[in-house]
């Protein structure tokens, strides 16, 4: 997975751009700005799909071969409630969640 970043990185500039700006988000902007508050939503494996179940992690849990599929729909329903759930938007304000499709487990 290291050596497959890396080739990204270097090969890929919209990658490597994307993480820059991740970077300077967190990093020069942090909390430091006060009328600036910010969140950056970051689906796994993003996929086409109906909304359903999803979990919200505060770091990837997935390697970069064997992502958790998920769903578009998933990803907007989580951006629409952090606008209108102000717990939850305090619980994530100033971070990277990582959404995905919630498991389901093989009955």
């Amino acid at each position: 997975e290291r050596l497959i970043l890396f080739l990204l990185r270097w090969l890929l500039p919209p990658h490597r751009d994307n993480e820059t700006a991740a970077a300077h988000l967190h990093e020069a902007v942090g909390t430091s700005v006060g009328h600036l508050e910010w969140c950056s939503v970051r689906p796994d494996s993003l996929v086409e799909g109906a909304e359903s179940p999803y979990d919200v992690r505060p770091s990837p849990v997935t390697g970069l071969l064997t992502g958790q599929p998920t769903a578009r729909a998933n990803v907007a329903r989580f951006m629409a409630d952090l606008m209108d759930d102000e717990a939850l938007w305090s619980a994530w304000r100033f971070q990277m969640p990582v959404v995905m499709n919630a498991a389901t487990s093989a009955g």
